[in-house]
């Protein structure tokens, strides 16, 4: 079955949706469907989608995309957890984003010789890698210190430490254990740490080294609306 744009390129097939043999079967066949382009001015066609007899769906050259928010690739056909909420794989995304320190109490200018954020976006986690380097912070806020910028809003509970997060100080780490603690429904953590194994607490901003860098590198993964 040929398409042409009207009856004086009658001879132009400029979409197409053909019958291909195919399979071990002699009656095996796959549908292709060709759309029109424009080849240096002359109407032609490539195929854009094939459907093979055994079920399986090739999109030849481009991207499938939803076009409607919500929806996505449908996993109901698999047996499924008792506590399942969704089967449908509805958003995947990745970006950048620009990471930086704060205290509770304020947020003031610093320099900044590094600030790197990465994130991949599957369905409602959200996976980032950070790096954070800032020269001299100490005494610029006050308060507890707190990691914000961060390209989504925390979902559940603030309970709980997330991720896998150093601290150097100047160039070697700080000697601390590190996690960062999440706000819920807010798109930045709290940092807490621990010395000759305390508890985890809240890192304060009097905390930072006087006269170093102070560098905080992160990777985590945590959950969103």
């Amino acid at each position: 079955l040929k398409f042409g744009y009207n009856q004086s390129h009658a001879n132009d097939s400029i979409g197409h949706i053909k019958l291909i043999e195919g399979g071990t079967n002699s009656y095996d066949g796959n549908l292709a469907f060709g759309v029109p382009y424009n080849n240096s001015g002359t109407p032609a066609t490539k195929e854009a989608l094939r459907i093979a007899h055994n079920g399986n769906v090739t999109v030849s050259d481009g991207d499938l995309v939803i076009g409607t928010a919500g929806h996505g690739i449908d996993f109901s056909a698999n047996s499924h957890a008792s506590g399942m909420t969704s089967e449908t794989l509805d958003h995947y995304e990745e970006g950048s984003f620009t990471p930086f320190i704060q205290g509770t109490g304020s947020n003031n200018s610093k320099t900044y010789t590094t600030q790197y954020g990465r994130y991949t976006r599957i369905g409602n986690l959200v996976t980032v890698v950070c790096q954070i380097a800032v020269n001299k912070a100490y005494g610029v806020d006050s308060g507890a210190m707190l990691v914000n910028g961060f390209p989504f809003n925390h979902r559940g509970s603030s309970s709980g430490t997330y991720g896998i997060i150093s601290m150097h100080y100047g160039s070697g780490p700080s000697g601390s254990s590190t996690s960062f603690e999440p706000v819920s429904g807010a798109n930045y953590f709290y940092i807490l740490e621990s010395t000759a194994g305390a508890a985890l607490s809240n890192m304060q901003t009097t905390d930072l080294p006087q006269d170093d860098t102070f560098q905080i590198r992160a990777s985590m993964t945590y959950p969103i609306s």
